[in-house]
This record gives structure tokens, sequence and C-alpha cells, in this order.
């Protein structure tokens, strides 16, 4: 029992590895040393691939979502007229989404005219807080206060037509959810 419970063991693979013609210690150092390389490979894979994807990224706002491009280097003058450092532009010519805005606006009157037979007595404000939310507020007295948060992506988005809007803001009954909330909270419509 010299040298712990395995001291035998040790003894043994010291002896077998120093014979001629053993393969089997050959085959240890080989395996540790494919196994490294492995290691390795995949490591570097995975660093190449979080720099393409933080300079690639395929969702809006950033490849984290944050509205930040770490790696990102935008230009800091552009010309229309020649064309310096503009990528893409719509096939119109135009520069902006006038669709979108439209839509937006569509939408936001549609649930304006909900909230306005919703809340009769009421008097109804809103807040654009791009690219966030809309807020609307409804009240009738300092006590009888509502408010309704409506995410960004449900105002802009192209599959919310103001039909749809209109059919989604009854069927999800966002009058008696904003009712059902205490005074000084919010209800909040739409992915947020």
């Amino acid at each position: 029992m010299l040298g712990g419970p395995h001291g035998g063991l040790r003894r043994r693979l010291k002896r077998d590895c120093g014979r001629r013609g053993n393969n089997r210690c050959r085959v240890r150092g080989w395996t540790r040393w494919l196994s490294s390389l492995v290691l390795i490979a995949s490591l570097l894979a995975a660093r190449a691939f979080a720099d393409d994807w933080q300079a690639n990224w395929p969702q809006w706002r950033g490849p984290l979502a944050t509205g930040e491009a770490p790696l990102a280097e935008p230009p800091l003058t552009w010309n229309e007229a020649d064309g310096t450092n503009i990528r893409w532009k719509r096939r119109d010519g135009r520069m902006s989404n006038a669709d979108e805005e439209a839509r937006i606006q569509a939408n936001v009157e549609v649930i304006q005219g909900y909230l306005l037979g919703q809340f009769k007595g009421f008097e109804l404000t809103d807040k654009e807080d791009r690219p966030i939310s809309h807020t609307f507020t409804a009240t009738k007295s300092a006590d009888e206060r509502y408010q309704l948060k409506v995410s960004w992506p449900q105002l802009s988005d192209q599959s919310n037509t103001p039909e749809r809007t209109k059919k989604r803001l009854v069927t999800d009954d966002v009058a008696g959810r904003m009712r059902g909330k205490s005074q000084g909270e919010h209800f909040w419509w739409g992915k947020h």
C-alpha cells in the first residue's frame, strides 16, 4: 500500500509505458493533443462568430436590441445629391417612410375614437414617447383618471392596420382593463 490505495497502479503504468512497442502511452498523449486542438479551434470559432454577429446584427435596434451598435461606424456626413455615404433609399427616392407615419397616425386616431366612446364625459389627452410607447390618458376628475400605454410596435407594425386595431381594442377589452387598474397605474397594450 505504499503511495496510497492506487500506488500500485501508478507503478504499473510507469513500468508499462517504459517498454518498447507499448502504444497505450502514445495513444493517451495523442488524444490529449487532439482534444486540446479541438478546444482551441472551437474557442476561436466562437469568438469569430461573436464579432460577426455584432457587426451584422439581424434585428432592429442593434445586436443587443438596446439601440446601440458597439462595432458600428456610422457616417457623420452624407449627401443625397451625389450619393455620398448613402447605402440605400426608397424606390420613389424619399428617405423617410411616409406610409409608416400614416399608419401610426391612423392607429392613434382609431384608439382615440375608441377611448372617447368608452369614456364619455372624460377629457382625453395623448403623449408620444417614441420609439417605446404612446400614452393615452382619460381624465374626469383628480380621483378618476385612467391611462393606456400602447407599445410602439402595436402602432407601427404593418400587420396592425386601423381595422385590425379597432377589432383588437374590442376583443382585448382595453377599456375594461384600463378601469381594472388602480388610480395612477397604466394598462400596457401590446408587446413591450
